[in-house]
């Protein structure tokens, strides 16, 4: 009789419980298809121009609704990681190109090709040495500053990975190199090097739509 009514009791707690936090019921799924919220996905297969802008407006909408309340500051690591990853996809299509466009081979790194891997650093180095194969308008000044704002982000994340994990493969914790971050100026400065490397990605279709008119006659 004491059991079952614990038993009771227990189950009264776990309705309790259950309005406050819902807990998985029979019926539910993650795959819904339809919804007043729905996201369609027919055009991103493939489409690496909207992945990596997708990352962008996802911090974006990230510091967009930051009020100031201390457990937001939790945010720093996905705003930190989704921007990161947008500078490292707009990179590699970058890299990539001016490999084929100048013949110079992206080096490897530890035995792995740089773009390959999650450094960013690596990618920067490689463009910024061969650029000049793209015969683009972008000064010494607008080219050392983007150096300058790569080296940055690579230090608060140099792979990838500290702004996804909190421990290492070690078990040692991720060091975060800042004690606080103006997240503001962090959003205003990356909307400038998305220009800046746009100035990049136009001149690599110049170069192609020129080649490929010296090819036609």
């Amino acid at each position: 009789m004491e059991v079952y009514e614990n038993m009771t009791s227990r189950s009264d707690e776990h309705i309790g419980f259950d309005k406050e936090y819902p807990l998985p019921k029979p019926g539910d799924t993650l795959l819904k298809y339809s919804g007043k919220k729905t996201l369609y996905t027919q055009s991103l297969t493939g489409n690496w121009t909207v992945y990596t802008d997708a990352y962008k407006q996802a911090a974006d909408m990230l510091i967009d609704g930051i009020e100031g309340y201390p457990h937001e500051d939790a945010l720093y690591c996905p705003i930190i990681f989704l921007y990161r990853h947008f500078v490292e996809l707009t990179l590699k299509p970058i890299a990539r190109a001016i490999e084929r466009l100048s013949g110079q081979p992206i080096p490897k790194v530890a035995g792995k090709r740089a773009d390959s891997r999650h450094s960013i650093l690596d990618l920067w180095l490689y463009i910024e040495r061969n650029i000049r194969y793209l015969g683009c308008e972008i000064g010494r000044q607008t080219i050392d500053l983007l150096a300058q704002l790569v080296e940055e982000i690579s230090r608060l994340d140099p792979d990838s990975m500290h702004t996804r994990y909190a421990h290492n493969r070690k078990g040692a914790k991720m060091h975060i190199p800042v004690d606080s971050l103006d997240i503001e100026n962090l959003k205003d400065v990356i909307v400038k090097m998305h220009n800046a490397l746009e100035i990049l990605t136009t001149a690599i279709d110049l170069e192609d739509e020129w080649r490929s008119e010296q090819e036609s006659w």
